[in-house]
């Protein structure tokens, strides 16, 4: 573990650079025990200057660093190891290494919400919307823990008593703004995680931020861009997705408002409309993580007309007049037997009459 450490936190390439020597068949210790004319050969191969690989190699003390790490409650996962998440192998530039306190992602259905740092009031909302829907349907959130709209999914995710996930451009261990340590302590006590590149101490640079956004996007399976300008590090985040495919959504905006410019630039280049919340769900065709859950009629007990009517819905929302055309059963017996299975927590009624079955 101490070469991996060393690998990851003492040797100052990109991650590109780190994966092409992976894949080049090198393992972290041959790289540090590397001898002098074997260095030259190896910095000219990479293209990496040798002061670079020879200063690093000097570093010390790898076992009490990570001694340090654990008593921060940090972990190290690398890309060889069996908890690195699967998503994040099959991107371009892949981390080598995720220092991460919490939990990990697991190889789930997750969306990553982004967006403006000073949101309106709107923006907040829907953001805050967005994640409860989400968590509330087995999908895990991923965001940057930023001020506005990235803290505002994280919320909304925890209000949806889900998994979300804050992904840093800075050491796990420092919480970026300041302004966001009630969201990072409620991530952790939540089951959720804090992840990043970056070894523990790392300040948070200008530099470290569109690093990072690839790894949100890698870690989504879609990504909901909530507000953003025209220059917003949101469209980074959007870009990296794209080149991941990714699927892409935005949240319109009035054509005279700067804060939505962003956004409705994505969607003129092709990216979804996220104007509802539930055919967000749907269009997307996220599929729940417990799908073994959605109950069965046969396991619960329902008189012969109620089994009648639940086995007709799904997850989906029906329109009334369907489930009615569909059973057989009048206007007034239709609505009777779907408040009776409302009451019994089997099915919620999504808009004004459509009506789903309830997923746990």
């Amino acid at each position: 573990m101490e070469y991996k450490y060393w690998f990851a936190a003492e040797f100052p390439v990109s991650a590109a650079k780190k994966h092409r020597i992976l894949q080049a068949g090198y393992k972290p210790e041959e790289v540090y025990h590397l001898k002098e004319k074997e260095i030259v050969l190896f910095c000219a191969y990479f293209d990496i200057k040798q002061e670079i690989l020879i200063n690093a190699k000097k570093s010390s003390d790898m076992g009490e660093k990570l001694r340090e790490m654990e008593k921060k409650g940090i972990s190290l996962v690398v890309i060889d190891d069996r908890d690195y998440p699967e998503k994040l192998r099959h991107i371009q530039s892949p981390p080598y290494g995720l220092f991460y306190k919490g939990t990990l992602p697991k190889n789930s259905v997750a969306a990553g919400i982004v967006g403006a740092r000073k949101c309106s009031e709107y923006g907040r909302s829907t953001a805050v919307s967005l994640g409860k829907i989400l968590a509330e349907n087995h999908v895990a959130v991923i965001s940057g823990l930023a001020a506005g709209i990235d803290c505002a999914g994280h919320s909304g995710a925890l209000a949806g008593k889900g998994k979300t996930y804050a992904v840093l451009g800075c050491g796990p261990d420092i919480c970026y703004p300041k302004s966001s340590r009630e969201i990072y302590e409620n991530i952790l006590s939540h089951s959720g995680g804090i992840l990043s590149e970056y070894p523990p101490g790392t300040q948070p640079l200008p530099g470290h931020f569109p690093e990072r956004n690839r790894i949100i996007s890698g870690l989504s399976d879609i990504l909901a861009v909530v507000e953003a300008k025209k220059k917003s590090g949101s469209l980074i985040t959007a870009d990296f997705a794209l080149e991941q495919g990714k699927e892409i959504y935005a949240v319109p905006g009035r054509i005279c408002d700067e804060n939505f410019e962003g956004c409705n630039q994505l969607i003129d280049q092709g990216a979804g409309i996220l104007y509802n919340l539930e055919k967000f769900l749907k269009d997307c065709n996220l599929k729940m993580e417990n799908c073994e859950n959605i109950l069965k009629c046969s396991q619960l007990g329902l008189e012969k007309e109620e089994q009648l009517l639940y086995s007709c819905l799904d997850s989906e929302p029906k329109f009334i007049d369907i489930i009615i055309e569909e059973t057989g059963f009048s206007f007034l017996e239709t609505l009777h037997l779907l408040n009776k299975l409302k009451k019994q927590g089997l099915v919620r009624e999504c808009f004004k009459n459509y009506f789903c079955k309830k997923v746990y």
